[in-house]
């Protein structure tokens, strides 16, 4: 998705290609524009936490975000990470709704917000983004799927590579030849249900063979499809990573 600029023009170019507002009439997207405002956070500031009210709808702009939920026993869970384009909060919420997880910029980041109320106006008259919203639910919901079969079935580190492997395709950034992954090792633990340690040690491993470089400022894939053969469980008989699989 191209990113706005500045002005007007440059946010309906952009306001258009979000995929919750595709299909409207041509006049509408000038008034999205015009009950939009605008919201810039800094790198790991809050967008919205967990619980509180979902009076809005945000879409990212730029930036990226990590949504998370923080368990009963007081462990985070990252729950996804969202891009340019994506709906952060309030879809689906009716009156009196809250927000079910926390957004948290992982870098600067700029979003539009509406009104959800004033959204909700707009659904009655265009019943597409109703079929719009309901797509984006059950894309999450098959992705939320997957991640808990994998938790439910596959060891850590095949885990890990599916993650980083997501990773890549959405917030990865080329970097001294590889694809860097911003995102911390504890962040990594979050995301696939393990602890830092457990991942520190397979990314020790890892950088070992060449998959990897693990870096301060996150995780340098270096070989994809090697992830992809320990995604798919296809590791040599007795390599330290295979035998390093706890839950």
């Amino acid at each position: 998705m191209s990113v706005p600029k500045t002005g007007l023009d440059f946010r309906r170019h952009f306001v258009e290609q979000v995929t919750l507002f595709r299909g409207l009439p041509a006049d509408v997207y000038a008034e999205l524009v015009g009950h939009m405002r605008e919201r810039r956070v800094a790198r790991r500031q809050r967008l919205f936490a967990e619980g509180d009210p979902a009076a809005d709808v945000l879409v990212l702009c730029t930036g990226r975000v990590k949504l998370t939920q923080l368990a009963s026993n007081g462990l985070q869970v990252i729950l996804r990470l969202a891009g340019p384009g994506e709906v952060l909060g309030g879809l689906g919420a009716g009156s009196g709704g809250r927000h079910p997880a926390t957004a948290e910029a992982l870098e600067p980041s700029h979003a539009l917000v509406w009104d959800r109320r004033a959204l909700d106006g707009l659904t009655e008259r265009h019943p597409v983004l109703v079929r719009n919203a309901f797509r984006i639910v059950s894309e999450r919901m098959r992705a939320l799927e997957q991640r808990h079969l994998e938790l439910a079935t596959e060891n850590v580190p095949r885990r890990l590579a599916h993650a980083l492997l997501r990773l890549v395709a959405q917030v990865g950034r080329p970097f001294e030849g590889g694809a860097l992954v911003s995102l911390s090792r504890q962040e990594l633990a979050e995301m696939t249900g393990t602890t830092l340690f457990t991942v520190s040690r397979i990314l020790g491993d890892w950088e070992l063979r060449g998959l990897v470089r693990p870096r301060r400022e996150g995780v340098v894939v270096d070989d994809t499809q090697g992830l992809v053969a320990v995604a798919e469980g296809a590791e040599p008989p007795g390599s330290s990573s295979a035998a390093s699989g706890s839950r």
